[in-house]
């Protein structure tokens, strides 16, 4: 180190750089391995340099104008006090941006909501599973208002709609029993199945690096939701019974138009669900 001064607002403003050097750091007298740098080109900043097992290290406090005298001098007694106990500020600083930005993502991490995490699953999971039970999903958690394709009005919301903007930490057990109360009063066999597709969401997010642990661990497993599933029965009346076979395909095959009367009858044998057979040419 070169002849040393103590430094002052007016003197850290009018510090040259040395003729013939690309800078020169003007040492502070008051504080150890406190300085001002200044360069050729004009620019002034305050460092901190000291050695550590042997070696110098030098540290940018900032720029001048932008740290206070009395401010960077308290930072160079900081940097000094990490020294002396070993510690290389760089690395401390370093530690600290990983810290800070590790506290970042897992507030992030905190806030995504089902929304946003359910339209991630069906994507991932859309080449496992037929076109049938991909479009379960999507028509489930459907936020609805669309037009229909076969009759006119809005597409309704899916149950699984009210979910979506709630925070997978939010899905807890008293929350989803109480969904399940609302969407059973009007839909409960829908309902049921929304309640199916959800807990398979709900394993995934588990087992997910991105959604695991945030989802409370027994959310569908609680005597509240376990008591709000809607059983579903069949309605009275609603199938076939055995001995009513050998009329209704008598009755159907006599239908005047062959399309429907062949339609019905594949229903009943292939067990298809209307719209794919429907889709069929």
């Amino acid at each position: 180190m070169t002849t040393k001064l103590t430094l002052t607002a007016a003197r850290v403003e009018n510090l040259p750089c040395e003729p013939g050097k690309q800078q020169t750091i003007h040492w502070d007298a008051k504080t150890p391995g406190f300085g001002l740098r200044v360069t050729v080109a004009g620019a002034h900043a305050y460092v901190f340099e000291s050695r550590l097992f042997g070696k110098t290290l030098r540290v940018t406090i900032g720029d001048a104008r932008a740290w206070e005298l009395g401010r960077a001098r308290t930072e160079a007694s900081r940097l000094k006090m990490l020294v002396n106990e070993g510690k290389d500020p760089r690395e401390v600083k370093a530690e600290q941006r990983q810290a800070l930005e590790a506290r970042r993502e897992e507030a992030a991490r905190q806030d995504v909501l089902f929304g946003q995490a359910w339209d991630a699953y069906i994507q991932e999971r859309k080449t496992f599973w037929s076109e049938r039970h991909y479009s379960d999903h999507v028509q489930h958690a459907s936020e609805g208002g669309v037009a229909r394709k076969r009759r006119q009005g809005l597409t309704q919301a899916g149950p699984l709609a009210a979910l979506r903007p709630l925070r997978l930490p939010d899905l807890t057990g008293a929350r989803l029993a109480q969904w399940l109360t609302a969407e059973t009063a009007t839909r409960p066999t829908m309902t049921a199945l929304s309640f199916r597709l959800l807990r398979g969401f709900i394993r995934w997010a588990k087992d997910t690096p991105a959604y695991k642990g945030l989802i409370p661990a027994d959310s569908y497993q609680t005597r509240s939701v376990k008591d709000a599933v809607p059983r579903v029965k069949a309605k009275e009346g609603d199938c076939l019974q055995r001995e009513q076979l050998a009329s209704w395909f008598t009755s159907v095959r006599e239908l005047p138009n062959p399309v429907i009367s062949a339609y019905l009858q594949g229903l009943l044998l292939t067990g298809a669900r209307r719209e794919e057979l429907a889709a069929l040419r």
